[in-house]
């Protein structure tokens, strides 16, 4: 019975291989939606996540033999790195300059503190240099590496048997380590980093979002988009208390946008007399409605003839609105006793960021939400700016060029001396999404991208990009491993292990960092590690690791591609 059982187990996994073999992309979805589930099982309070779970799934999945085309892969992270820079394209370039030093270094001392070990790694195992950056780039996660380093070995005249050995080992020592280099540091960022900090990333991520420093992006997700603006709402009342008039009404912190008044529905004037059974619509926070409500008599059952439309626009405020000195809210209180407009603020932002209402200065280019009937909103938004037009339709000329740009300019290559500096597929996209996401800060009306096809471009492109890496690279790791023994992977534990306790020790210690979201981005990017920088982004809930993160992660794509020819040239 057990001989039977084994059998059609086999036999299954020998079918379902053929199967997956034959149409790979089966396998892709598959390892995405099993990691998915595989990444909420909690092991010791450590929960893998859905990147992770979507690499391990992958890795099972590749011993069938299934390999995927790996421009799916990048076309996934082209995708995703692009989404993340295109929503922190405003606030990065903002928060450029004296600010932005202590993500430099960090990037600096964990790209330092990662040569050391890999160095020292090789000298004690006595790895060749092939062997050597092979490592480097697979605890580091940084595949690039993989083409200076090959480059390198091919400019040092060895013997071309040599030369196919030392790139072939590079292969080998990325094969070996890729897979801890992933899982580890995403442990060590988003579970003991926090602990060390005493605070997790989501409590941090979320003090950022409320204190509305500059350069904290908006949530991702928020049930409360309007911050700390209170629900607007409307109701219609029956008058039964005399000698009141619209403006006395209106003076109770809501506005009247329509009256029936001795049978006219009209729009009334503020100086308009109320009479007793005259009905009135109340508009504004619901608080206020119900106060001035109880004050004016019962709410009225009849009022279906006094049903009206009302609108909820976006105003881009412009450079003649007279914003000098002028909070959100006192802006617009100033403009309704001159124009008689009765609209309300519903939300304030700028560059993507929620505000609250009164306490920041009015600024061109800040969006503001305006409730109210739709002619009023049209005027007020010819008062401020520019009324945006609603939409959730993606601008696919925009974003389709902004991505072209993007692969495009990870095809340069820059030459200094013999190394080859190039920003690749990662690098390229992500300078492209920040100039475009610039852009649109600046001109919302160009370039619309709903959050929720952003978020999607995110929750796909890198699980994604994770699974087909594991499912072709995941066969040859496991090959490897048992082919070259144990001292490739503990020279990966040590070189993915020993860069970030150190980085993560001097951004607590010397630059006295607080705040674990932002300290998490900030490693992630320095590691440049994708999978580690969306679980940051997961468990902050909103973008707040993604300011410090695009800082580093420029910096990483230079200086751990660096160390290819640098490994190389030092262990020849």
């Amino acid at each position: 019975m057990t001989a039977t059982a084994l059998h059609l187990l086999q036999h299954g996994w020998v079918q379902g291989g053929c199967f997956l073999r034959q149409f790979p992309l089966v396998a892709l979805f598959l390892a995405m939606g099993l990691g998915a589930l595989v990444g909420r099982v909690r092991v010791g309070g450590f929960r893998p996540g859905d990147v992770a779970g979507a690499l391990l799934v992958a890795v099972l999945l590749s011993q069938c033999g299934v390999t995927v085309a790996p421009q799916v892969g990048m076309v996934l992270f082209a995708l995703f790195i692009y989404a993340i820079g295109f929503g922190s394209g405003p606030e990065f370039f903002g928060s450029l300059g004296r600010s932005s030093l202590r993500e430099v270094s960090i990037a600096v001392v964990l790209a330092l503190t990662s040569l050391l070990c890999v160095l020292a790694c090789a000298w004690w195992w006595g790895f060749d240099p092939g062997t050597a950056a092979g490592i480097a780039s697979g605890a580091l996660t940084q595949s690039d590496i993989i083409g200076t380093a090959d480059t390198a070995i091919e400019r040092l005249g060895l013997p071309p048997a040599q030369v196919a050995l030392w790139q072939a080992n590079v292969a080998v020592g990325f094969a070996v380590t890729y897979i801890f280099g992933l899982v580890g540091t995403l442990f060590l960022i988003c579970q003991v980093m926090p602990r060390l900090a005493g605070r997790s990333i989501r409590e941090a991520a979320l003090e950022a979002g409320r204190a509305g420093a500059p350069g904290q992006p908006a949530p991702l997700h928020t049930s409360n988009p309007n911050g700390a603006l209170p629900e607007l709402l409307s109701r219609v009342y029956r008058v039964a208390q005399p000698g009141l008039t619209v403006g006395s009404v209106e003076a109770m912190g809501v506005s009247v946008p329509r009256a029936r008044l001795e049978g006219h529905i009209v729009t009334p004037a503020p100086d308009a007399p109320l009479l007793e059974g005259d009905l009135v619509m109340l508009l504004g926070p619901r608080g206020h409605v119900a106060s001035a409500g109880r004050r004016i008599g019962p709410e009225a059952a009849d009022a279906f003839c006094m049903d009206t439309v009302l609108m909820r626009g976006r105003v881009r405020l412009g450079k003649d609105a007279g914003l000098f000195g002028h909070s959100h809210a006192a802006l617009l209180a100033d403009i309704a006793p001159v124009t008689g407009l009765r609209v309300h603020l519903q939300g304030v932002s700028r560059n993507g960021k929620a505000l609250a209402p009164n306490a920041h200065k009015a600024r061109t280019g800040d969006i503001i939400t305006l409730y109210g009937l739709p002619g009023d909103v049209r005027r007020a938004a010819q008062q401020l700016g520019v009324l945006l037009a609603a939409g959730q339709k993606s601008a696919l000329a925009y974003h389709g060029a902004g991505l072209a740009l993007g692969l495009a300019l990870g095809t340069l290559t820059l030459h200094v001396g013999p190394v080859p500096l190039t920003l690749g597929t990662g690098g390229g996209c992500l300078v492209a999404g920040l100039g475009m996401g610039w852009w649109h800060g600046r001109h919302p009306h160009v370039g619309n991208l709903p959050a929720p096809a952003a978020s999607l471009m995110v929750d796909l492109g890198l699980p994604g990009f994770v699974a087909v890496t594991g499912l072709n690279a995941g066969r040859q790791m496991v090959g490897a491993l048992l082919a070259h023994g144990a001292s490739m992977f503990a020279a990966g534990l040590v070189v993915t292990v020993v860069p970030v306790t150190v980085a993560t020790l001097f951004a607590l210690k010397v630059l006295k960092y607080r705040n674990s979201a932002l300290l998490a981005g900030a490693l992630a990017g320095a590691r440049s590690s994708n999978p580690t920088f969306g679980e940051a982004l997961t468990q902050a809930g909103n973008m707040v690791p993604a300011r410090s993160f695009v800082v580093t992660y420029a910096m990483a794509n230079v200086l751990l591609t660096l160390l290819g020819p640098l490994i190389v040239g030092l262990l020849r």
